[in-house]
């Protein structure tokens, strides 16, 4: 396929070595930088979004490091119309996932998803169960969205206390990589409901792991100075 053999002919062995350490997945990596893959997502993304998806089912197949970041990245926009293919696609790639580069690309192509159809927490919800934990990173990172609003209507809201709930639910898991999604959320809802994340500290924190704890707590400690004046 001609663009694996474009992403091939930019390849740097040197760069590849040492990435391929880092990643500990075993698959092949091509030490493409972040500006050379992000120059390939920019181009490819100018097509249809049917030739979007063949693209991307080819480059996930290809089971590369390069091939498999770039894949959900061709997929992560907000406005799609009649995007349940885009959907399918994401969440047939779960079962892949082993690192969490891969998983947060993913992820991030999933929020717009979620953020377009709420109702998607439902089969979410589903994946707080997987046995892979990077599934279940995926999961709460999905919603993220809803803590980043800074005005919520109604609906997403409730969305919002439902994915707290999901975090609550994690915050025993022994996963490292689910331990960080959850610092995640609560760092990123601390700036807008500081109060819910300081309540959730109170409640789940002797449940987290230290390296969690202390993030959230940290973004608690940087919402405002002793005078209450946010900084």
């Amino acid at each position: 396929m001609q663009e694996i053999e474009a992403l091939r002919a930019m390849a740097d062995p040197d760069r590849a070595a040492r990435e391929a350490g880092r990643h500990k997945s075993g698959r092949e990596t091509l030490g493409l930088t972040p500006a050379q893959m992000a120059e390939q997502v920019a181009a490819w993304r100018l097509r249809p979004l049917e030739a979007r998806l063949a693209l991307s089912a080819a480059l996930w197949q290809a089971d590369l490091h390069e091939t498999r970041m770039i894949a959900p990245r061709l997929l992560a926009q907000a406005r799609v119309a009649a995007d349940q293919p885009v959907w399918q696609m994401l969440t047939g790639w779960l079962p892949d996932l082993d690192g969490a580069a891969l998983a947060d690309a993913v992820a991030t192509a999933l929020q717009k998803r979620v953020a377009a159809d709420p109702a998607r927490l439902d089969e979410a919800e589903t994946w707080l169960e997987a046995t892979n934990p990077w599934i279940r990173r995926v999961a709460l990172a999905s919603a993220l969205p809803f803590a980043k609003m800074p005005h919520p209507k109604d609906a997403d809201q409730a969305a919002r206390l439902r994915a707290h709930d999901w975090a609550a639910r994690l915050a025993a898991d022994p996963h490292g990589a689910v331990q960080q999604a959850v610092a995640v959320w609560l760092r990123t809802l601390a700036p807008r409901d500081p109060d819910a994340v300081a309540a959730f500290i109170a409640t789940h924190g002797p449940q987290m792991k230290p390296h969690a704890l202390a993030e959230a707590r940290r973004a608690i400690e940087a919402r405002g100075t002793p005078d209450g004046q946010e900084r």
